[in-house]
């Protein structure tokens, strides 16, 4: 339970520095993503989990590949 914590929440401090660093709103990237806003603000608050195919669209929408937004999202973990 606690990698699953520590995942969610490495996933939702890198979604939300790369979505500003693009200086895109939440908005912005919830329609290139072709998601919710409310969506987006769950994955990067922690308060929910993307599924493999919205963690695509989301990577897609960012730029980067997924496995790309993984390693990202792996190397935020391990310094936590």
């Amino acid at each position: 339970m606690k990698d699953t914590e520590a995942f969610t929440n490495a996933l939702a401090k890198t979604l939300y520095a790369l979505r500003t660093e693009k200086g895109l709103s939440m908005e912005e990237l919830a329609v290139k993503a072709g998601i919710t806003r409310p969506a987006i603000s769950m994955y990067e608050s922690g308060d929910r989990n993307p599924s493999v195919h919205v963690l695509y669209r989301i990577s897609n929408a960012l730029g980067l590949k997924t496995s790309k937004l993984i390693a990202m999202v792996e190397a935020v973990e391990t310094k936590n």
